[in-house]
């Protein structure tokens, strides 16, 4: 809960970055390398203790002297982090190809593979796995990297690895639902649709995070994003968010039978807004006008 409500605050220091700058200026004096009250009061939830650890796949000495300025600014902003919570947050350089011990319990624990490009942020809880490329933001129509969110991406992390249970955002499947990302190939990138379902696939949950702007944009919310065919399975309890995206085919419509074996889709999607929790539909392009059963849903709970 605290990471959602300090969402809005965070996302005011995404701070752009522009196309020339140098990975050797003073990022601190530029307010690029630096730590927000909204981060402070965040972690203030956790208590004056907790446990966090940043795991670089790197040596210390290549991050320090990195060409690559995606890297540098990565490793500069967890420093900072490491410099200000010094008896809650380390740092932690790991070499791949000696020490198995750890490349095997992160692999297990995240189903992700490990490579230099990593990092791994580890809580009482939970561990999250992402790329360099994740801390920053990118064009949703060019796929270009145009601001630096670090803040925010070490703030949620360390939020959500130190929370038992995360709330869940689902989204619905069974009806071609799509989201739309970023597929990146060798020295391109395009615009894709990915299959909503993919994100209940553990070994690629990271990876799509990373590539799809409304995924990373809940996963930074701190949400659990999992998908679910409401036809076949109930509505989990954890959930706070239904999220309907780009459907090709129209719901089961109401039905009057409302025992608990036989309601719909629309009947439990109803449940669920009438609970005091929300409901967002995204369409595109593709999504058929005529879906008269979502459409009903629509306008009885909107207008």
């Amino acid at each position: 809960v605290v990471v959602i409500a300090l969402i809005l605050a965070l996302n005011l220091f995404v701070t752009s970055v522009g196309d020339k700058l140098s990975t050797k200026i003073d990022l601190s004096s530029k307010g690029i390398i630096s730590i927000s009250d909204a981060t402070h009061t965040a972690l203030s939830s956790l208590g004056e203790t907790f446990e966090t650890t940043i795991y670089f796949l790197t040596a210390k000495d290549l991050l320090e002297s990195t060409s690559k300025e995606k890297v540098y600014m990565v490793h500069e902003m967890a420093q900072e982090y490491a410099r200000q919570y010094p008896d809650c947050i380390k740092i932690e350089y790991k070499d791949l190809n000696k020490d198995m011990a750890f490349l095997e319990k992160f692999k297990t624990q995240t189903q992700s593979t490990l490579t230099s490009d990593k990092i791994v942020i580890e809580g009482k809880y939970h561990t999250k796995v992402y790329s360099f490329s994740a801390f920053f933001v990118r064009d949703e129509d060019s796929g270009d990297y145009f601001a630096f969110q670090g803040e925010l991406k070490f703030t949620s992390a360390i939020l959500q690895t130190s929370m038992n249970e995360q709330p869940v955002a689902l989204f619905t499947t069974g009806h071609g639902e799509t989201v739309k990302g970023v597929l990146e190939g060798e020295g391109t990138s395009v615009i894709y649709e990915y299959d909503v379902i993919d994100i209940n696939d553990d070994t690629l949950y990271n990876d799509l995070v990373d590539s799809v702007p409304i995924y990373q944009m809940l996963d930074n919310s701190g949400f659990k994003i999992r998908a679910i065919d409401l036809s076949k399975e109930n509505v989990p309890e954890n959930t706070k968010l239904i999220v309907v995206s780009n459907p090709k085919s129209d719901f089961q419509s109401y039905s009057k039978d409302i025992s608990a074996d036989t309601k719909t889709e629309i009947n439990k999607i109803d449940d669920f807004v009438n609970s005091f929790k929300s409901l967002a539909v995204i369409v595109g392009d593709n999504t058929p006008a005529n879906m008269p059963n979502l459409t009903e849903l629509l306008w009885e709970e909107y207008g």
